[in-house]
């Protein structure tokens, strides 16, 4: 059965490209490709790890991508039914953004100070020395990830300063693809910026930022390509060839990150095996999970919407705690298999089967909404927020093979108090600028 199912997702998986005018970017696309790696990868472990797919498995994964292409697919005749012909940006053309030196090295410094002063919080926590950080940066990590009860929050301050860097990987991480896509210079100020905002993500015990902030510079290169020529681009061969060596080198350095922030493997694991528990082994968890009961009562202790019940249903007592994501580790033969379980986990945790076309609906139509308003947008003196946030959604797309990134990200408080730091950015190094020297600043 799955390798019926991974022939099925590289036919889906080629249809949505084409079907997209090629655009590689499209939510369709990005969607159909995270399982069918996912799948791929598992693909490869079928004896080792027994993946016998039952049928509600293959079923779940295979209804769940043609759902969500289907419902793209729609959602775009239906936008292209009430464009007339200037709507789409025709005369849109990239230009430089102008960032000056004095104002990069501040937001560096920012940075800078950022990291040093979340390090040095989370060695205070632990009363432990910043010799050997990352001993307490793995407390705070696995004490909030897995502790049941008693979890550890680093001041608000604290917090704050970390999310307006993140923020502001992004947002100047638009502005370094956008100026090289014009230009074909690389700004060492903006990429040490892009750099340090990642840093601070992954000094504090995860990859995930690393990831979705390399993703989501993908997703803007396509963006302004797309947009100058009009999204009927036919991505070439030599940029396929390209995706494929940073998509290696990527994986390549997935184990050594890791290490390198003194977190642990999973015993001899190393190498391909070590990736197939974060790509492949999600496919055989679903399964896993799928084969015992699926009927919960979850009230409003909801997985899929996890971030919105700790923020509201504390504060309106709809539950009694903080809840936690029950991901328990799974193994096989002794070997690890991690605790990741696709996208699908939450919505039949929560929900049962109907979660899946319910919530895989809604993921399809806000994500191509979104694709949409990208195709409409104008703007070219700065990052466009319609960008941003599209590049940010197609992060969660392409993770989706490995967990419930689009609800738990986008319906998050923090998402929004990110949009805001970006409108905030603008305001601060674009517009007050703009209006002192006009048309100069371009």
């Amino acid at each position: 059965m799955v390798y019926i199912l991974l022939v099925l997702l590289l036919i889906i998986l080629l249809l949505n490209f084409l079907l997209n005018n090629n655009d590689i970017i499209a939510p369709s696309v990005l969607f159909s490709f995270s399982f069918t790696i996912a799948v791929m990868f598992a693909s490869f472990y079928v004896a080792k790890w027994q993946l016998n797919l039952h049928m509600n498995t293959f079923w779940v994964i295979f209804l769940g991508v043609l759902e969500f292409s289907v419902t793209s697919l729609l959602v775009s005749g239906i936008f292209k039914l009430f464009k007339s012909s200037n709507n789409y940006v025709r005369e849109w053309i990239p230009n430089r953004i102008s960032i000056t030196n004095i104002q990069s090295i501040l937001v560096i410094l920012f940075e800078i100070f950022t990291i040093f002063y979340s390090v040095y919080s989370v060695v205070k926590l632990y009363n432990g020395s910043m010799l050997h950080f990352t001993s307490s940066v793995n407390q705070y990590r696995d004490q909030n990830l897995f502790g049941s009860e008693n979890t550890v929050s680093l001041p608000l301050f604290v917090s704050y300063l970390r999310l307006i860097v993140e923020a502001m990987g992004y947002w100047f991480g638009y502005i370094l693809i956008n100026n090289y896509y014009v230009t074909k210079k690389v700004n060492i100020y903006l990429s040490l910026i892009v750099l340090l905002s990642g840093i601070s993500s992954y000094i504090m015990g995860g990859r995930n930022g690393i990831i979705t902030l390399l993703i989501m510079l993908v997703c803007f290169w396509f963006i302004i390509s797309n947009k100058e020529k009009q999204f009927k681009k036919t991505i070439e061969f030599k940029t396929i060839i390209k995706l494929l060596i940073i998509g290696v080198v990527a994986l390549s350095s997935f184990e050594s990150l890791a290490f390198l922030i003194g977190r642990g493997g999973y015993g001899d694991i190393n190498g391909l095996d070590y990736l197939a528990i974060y790509i492949g082994a999600p496919i055989k968890n679903l399964d896993i999970f799928l084969t015992g009961s699926t009927n919960r009562q979850i009230g409003f202790e909801s997985q899929t919407f996890i971030h919105l019940v700790n923020t509201f249903g504390v504060k309106f007592h709809l539950v009694q705690r903080p809840i936690k994501l029950d991901l328990p580790f799974q193994h096989i033969w002794g070997f690890s298999l991690g605790n990741v379980y696709t996208t699908f986990y939450a919505f039949i945790y929560d929900f049962g089967y109907r979660g899946v076309g319910v919530l895989v609906f809604v993921m399809a139509l806000l994500s191509q909404i979104s694709y949409e308003i990208v195709k409409k947008s104008k703007k070219f003196f700065s990052p466009a927020i319609s960008s941003l946030i599209y590049a940010y959604i197609g992060n969660t797309l392409v993770m989706s093979f490995f967990s419930n990134k689009f609800f738990e990200q986008i319906f998050d408080p923090l998402f929004v108090k990110m949009v805001i730091v970006w409108i905030l950015l603008e305001i601060i190094f674009i517009r007050i600028n703009f209006v002192k020297i006009g048309d100069k600043k371009l």
